[in-house]
């Protein structure tokens, strides 16, 4: 039930990033709808690459039984999660900042 929340977050963090890894003007050249499919195709793999990642990072705890497939689970997921809230978080700080 974590990979989707923390997808999203990395999808939020990351659309600044996208914004800004278009050549300038060149979002301005397409129409609305053409420009949002553009930045989202942007967004999809590295969602998708998270997505995948906390499901693989599961399989150890959930199926071992040891204390250390506990934390290796938990300490992935809050590596990813503390990475897109200050990642991301940075990102749209410095848009609102600039």
């Amino acid at each position: 039930m974590l990979s989707y929340p923390l997808a999203f977050l990395w999808a939020a963090g990351g659309v600044v990033p996208a914004l800004y890894s278009f050549p300038k003007g060149a979002l301005e050249t397409l129409s609305q709808d053409d420009a949002v499919r553009a930045v989202v195709r942007r967004l999809a793999v590295p969602s998708l690459a998270i997505w995948i990642l906390v499901h693989l990072l599961s399989l150890p705890w959930a199926l071992g039984t040891s204390r250390r497939n506990t934390w290796i689970f938990a300490i992935g997921v809050g590596t990813l999660a503390s990475l897109a809230i200050v990642g991301g978080g940075g990102a749209w700080i410095w848009l609102y900042t600039r």
